[in-house]
């Protein structure tokens, strides 16, 4: 079974910035238990919890709050391919499963320069991927 992973924003200008991902349900399921094993916010935990259970085929992290998307994007920058390394080592992988998830984390880095680039130009403040809680930007 296919399963697809989407991170996107768009703007009011009409540009828009996504990342497609589709493995199998198995490894798209198991990379969101470890975001969801990764993030520190509780209420992003309980969003995260029905995707989990539920083995939802499709998730549009674009969906959730910009303090919540930069948790999710600094597990998948962060500690996912080492997990993913240690799941899947090259001597036991033969369908590639980690370089699949490192296609996820390729993508997903240049996904965050992309739309980095476009809120600079637009004088706004970048994405800051953090695995803790958001910092408050409103002092």
């Amino acid at each position: 079974m296919s399963w697809d992973f989407v991170i996107g924003t768009d703007h009011p200008d009409g540009s828009r910035y996504t990342v497609y991902w589709n493995v199998s349900s198995g490894v798209g399921s198991w990379v969101l238990e470890q975001i969801y094993e990764g993030v520190t916010d509780e209420e992003l935990k309980a969003e995260l919890r029905p995707f989990v259970e539920g083995r939802y085929g499709y998730i549009p992290l674009g969906a959730f709050g910009e303090p919540q998307l930069e948790q999710i994007v600094a597990v998948i920058l962060g500690p996912l391919s080492n997990a993913a390394r240690r799941e899947w080592p090259p001597d036991e992988d033969p369908f590639a499963l980690a370089d699949h998830i490192e296609e996820l984390i390729a993508d997903t880095r240049d996904w965050l320069e992309a739309v980095n680039a476009h809120r600079r130009a637009e004088g706004r403040a970048e994405l800051r991927p953090s695995p803790g809680p958001a910092p408050d930007r409103t002092a």
